[in-house]
């Protein structure tokens, strides 16, 4: 492929990963029978989305190459699940580090869904 298209096709497959997850996301609440309300739950999905596709832009300009992009994925994954309440509210524990659950996009999902 041409370089223009080429690297077109290379920033736009992190964005195609961010549709995926929140889409398998969905699926997985909607069969494992966890979903409250379905328009709620979308409504929700869908602001995860656009905040997680919003804070994704704003880290590819920062971090230029996709494959740092790539390797930093792993790290923002346990970031949410050790800052953000997922499994516990480590705020309770340190209230210190209550500021960076706030980085991370999962906490509006969760804060919404509350």
């Amino acid at each position: 492929l041409p370089a223009k298209i080429r690297k077109k096709l290379q920033s736009q497959s992190i964005h195609v990963a961010v549709g995926g997850s929140v889409l398998t996301g969905g699926i997985c609440l909607w069969l494992s029978g966890s979903m409250k309300s379905s328009f709620k739950e979308g409504a929700g999905l869908l602001l995860y989305f656009l905040i997680l596709e919003a804070f994704v832009r704003v880290l590819g300009r920062i971090v230029r190459k996709d494959k740092v992009l790539y390797g930093m994925l792993p790290v923002l994954v346990m970031g949410s699940l050790l800052f953000c309440p997922v499994f516990i509210r480590i705020d309770r524990y340190l209230p210190a580090i209550r500021w960076i659950s706030g980085v991370f996009p999962v906490t509006y999902y969760l804060n919404y869904m509350r």
